[in-house]
């Protein structure tokens, strides 16, 4: 056999050894990350991610609305991700809808029904209910153990408005309430539920962007 013979065929079975041992790698690591996740599934499973305390989750809120918003593809709306946050397992299955702030009322028989997270989009057609949004979300928060746990919350409202920080040393009803159920009893007498599509502001109820932004809210946790 010639020297450039043996030359080539040396080359060849290096070849084919540094592709054995990079096969060999790619799958060590591969049953590294299955295994690294089955890991995780079972310490989630025997030490669920602990709820955020009430002030953090207030901190969240302040954030979130120091932020500014972003403007939406049109210009029209602007929007507040995350103002609330959820802890949840890897494998949960979440519920994603939306409402505008009179139908928030609901949430209180939705988190009785549905025993897993929830990503929900809130619309505010006026300055008003924009702020109402906020100090009732801050309320929620504050009384309601639920909502600091399993509820994604995210405003949406027109461009011309932003949300404004709550301030706690400002006396409100809101600030007089003291558990969860005086909160959605609050919103009850000074909601008017049912009127999504019929706002009389001239604002039209914005159902794509709140359907796509409540599962994209998803990642909020």
């Amino acid at each position: 056999m010639s020297y450039a013979i043996r030359c080539a065929f040396y080359q060849l079975l290096l070849a084919a050894l540094m592709l054995v041992a990079m096969l060999q790698l790619l799958y060590l690591s591969l049953l590294s990350g299955m295994h690294g996740q089955e890991e995780q599934d079972q310490y989630f499973e025997f030490f669920p991610p602990s709820p955020r305390s009430v002030d953090q989750v207030k901190a969240q809120l302040r954030t979130a609305l120091a932020s500014g918003g972003v403007l939406d593809a049109s210009g029209d709306y602007r929007v507040y991700r995350g103002l609330l946050k959820t802890t949840m397992d890897p494998n949960d299955v979440i519920l994603a809808t939306h409402a505008s702030v009179d139908n928030l009322l609901h949430l209180s028989g939705l988190l009785e029904r549905w025993e897993g997270p929830l990503s929900v989009s809130v619309f505010a057609a006026t300055k008003e209910e924009a702020q109402l949004a906020t100090v009732l979300t801050y309320a929620l928060s504050s009384h309601c153990p639920d909502m600091r746990a399993r509820v994604a919350m995210h405003l949406v409202c027109p461009s011309r408005y932003e949300a404004a920080v709550p301030d706690p040393r400002e006396p409100g009803e809101f600030a007089l309430l003291r558990s969860c159920q005086e909160v959605f009893d609050k919103l009850a007498r000074v909601a008017q539920p049912g009127i999504n599509y019929a706002l009389g502001t001239n604002v039209s109820y914005p159902n794509n962007l709140l359907r796509n932004l409540a599962p994209r809210g998803c990642g909020e946790a």
